[in-house]
């Protein structure tokens, strides 16, 4: 994550261990004996991985176990777990910080950092802070002394002070032994071009003792046994929670009643709800709903997509979903539903027959599911109304057989030349630049005849036949990008980061060339900006003069 590698440091996982214990520990005393559960994290800091299935494992007092899964999934690459680690502390140096910092306490200019003779840093590049340094350590005894040795308010160092013993691995070898964690997994992202991912597979084997202090104790500070529930305690348990559930939905009706709600259970105009919210704004998790059958025969027939449902091979219409409200300001919104669903979201079959049932939401709430793949776009031409949405490209790119416009290798090599150019100087930058995109002459004439002729709109960009092969035999997957067609242009409906990665892997292999457009492609959009301003300004003379017409 290009963002998060910014600004992240060691600390940042210190600051986590602890929550992700909490997490954990909460989560196990949700599971049945027997029952199993996934910790995964995408990060290979052992902080916030190994260190905190062991503590796991420890806090629980047995009654977790990680599952042994090296026979699953074996075409997946994946290293063990690690045993032993030190632990990385990043020391801020407050003598060298205040030397880049102006008498405000805000950081210095390039120029005047060039002039003061410091040492200058780039953060966007690689992160680096010439004030911080890592600083490991082999054992928590070893940081508590380094903490007496330099004192937080009175020290010239700044750290980290509440690193917690759990951090470390076991001290007893034969404990640490019997943990397992090599058999949790590392998946690294060159060992088969995937993410950066820890998973770990726990099973609950007893009961979770009681435990007195914090999660990351490395023991309970009061020895208490687990204690055994009876069948009938677990009925009688069961039987008063089913009775509470029936008082809180009494409760529920009568609060609706003085809500001043009518007979459908909406608030009356003007009436705050009671979390606060105006109607209009509530923070209950709004329900998904499934997607009509019209409304898909709609889609699936403007990309020629055949589902399970009739002879082929894409996931059923029952497995499609869509939530009737956007986020604003962090809480759900309703939106306006008769323009059809904003975002179309594709889960798995068992989620779908289980967790998305509405008897099931009214007692779930289901905060995220399945992967978008269709986005509504109002601006498509023809009666289908949804684009693409490139994060489900693993779904429908094998799927499509319309809205596909073919492309030749050097195509590819102009479009992402185009799509990832950035303008060098402050007249080119100024004001907002069209949709990057390639124009329909910088094309071969097959692929600018197929793209004229095609639909406006939501398209896959596919490879022709021949450099198809070609791609397939390097990466052993078909080549697709989400684009959208426009009149002059074809432009990317797909992230920057994910274009510049595509890029390099093609050049890598010898696919592409990149050669230096940069000349050709700013006149370009100078050009674009130039043509812009003129529209806009045709615009707003036309506005002015049908206000005037009005008036008179």
């Amino acid at each position: 994550n290009k963002n998060i590698w910014e600004i992240w440091d060691a600390n940042n996982g210190a600051s986590l261990h602890p929550v992700q214990v909490m997490i954990g520990v909460k989560s196990a005393k949700l599971l049945r004996i027997g029952g199993m559960m996934v910790y995964s994290t995408c990060t290979p800091n052992p902080i916030e991985d190994e260190a905190v299935v062991a503590q796991l494992v420890r806090r629980c007092g047995g009654a977790l176990e990680i599952v042994d899964c090296s026979k699953d999934l074996p075409s997946l690459k994946r290293r063990a777990g690690l045993s032993s680690w030190k632990v990385a502390v990043q020391v801020v140096d407050k003598r060298i910080l205040s030397q880049y910092q102006n008498e405000n306490g805000k950081f210095k200019t390039a120029e005047q950092i060039k002039e003061s003779g410091l040492e200058p840093f780039d953060r966007k590049e690689d992160g680096s802070r010439p004030w911080k340094s890592l600083k490991f350590f082999d054992s928590y005894e070893e940081y508590v002394d380094f903490r007496k040795q330099h004192p937080l308010r009175k020290g010239d160092l700044s750290f980290p002070k509440t690193m917690k013993p759990s951090m470390w691995p076991e001290k007893d070898l034969e404990k640490r032994k019997s943990m397992h964690l090599e058999r949790c997994m590392r998946l690294l992202p060159h060992d088969q071009n995937t993410g950066g991912f820890f998973v770990c597979l726990l099973k609950k084997v007893a009961p979770i003792p009681d435990w007195e202090g914090s999660d990351t104790q490395l023991e309970s500070s009061s020895k208490v046994k687990p204690m055994e529930e009876s069948a009938s305690e677990l009925n009688e348990k069961e039987e008063k929670k089913q009775q509470g559930d029936k008082l809180s939905t009494v409760q529920h009706e009568d609060n609706t009643k003085s809500l001043g709600k009518d007979s459908k259970g909406k608030a009356k105009s003007g009436q705050k709800l009671g979390n606060g919210k105006q109607n209009g704004a509530s923070t209950k998790v709004a329900e998904y709903k499934p997607v009509s059958t019209d409304l898909w025969k709609t889609i699936s027939s403007a990309y020629g997509i055949k589902d399970k449902d009739n002879g082929g091979t894409f996931p059923s219409c029952r497995q499609l979903f869509y939530r009737p409200s956007t986020i604003k300001g962090y809480v759900l919104v309703p939106e306006e539903e008769s323009k059809g669903p904003r975002i179309i979201s594709l889960v798995s079959k068992s989620l779908a027959d289980i967790f998305m049932r509405k008897d099931v939401q009214e007692r779930l709430h289901v905060i995220s599911a399945g992967v978008p793949i269709f986005k509504r776009n109002d601006r498509q031409s023809g009666e289908c109304k949804y684009r693409l949405n490139s994060s489900g490209l693993a779904f429908t790119k094998t799927e499509i057989s319309d809205r596909v416009i073919p492309f030749a290798l050097s195509d590819v090599a102009n479009f992402l030349s185009y799509s990832l150019f950035t303008p060098s100087t402050a007249e080119s930058k100024k004001g907002k630049i069209f949709s990057p995109g390639v124009p329909m002459d910088k094309l071969t004439d097959a692929c600018r005849q197929a793209a004229k002729t095609g639909h406006h709109g939501s398209n896959l960009l596919k490879l022709n036949d021949a450099d198809q092969k070609r791609f397939f035999d390097h990466f052993q997957t078909e080549f697709a990008v989400v684009v959208w067609n426009a009149r002059h242009s074809i432009s990317p409906l797909t992230h920057e980061n994910d274009l510049k990665m595509l890029q390099e892997q093609l050049a890598m292999v010898g696919l592409i060339e990149r050669t230096d457009q940069s000349e050709e492609i700013e006149s370009h959009f100078v050009a674009m900006n130039e043509r812009r301003i003129v529209h806009e300004n045709e615009r707003k003379e036309r506005k002015k003069s049908d206000g005037k017409v009005e008036a008179s």
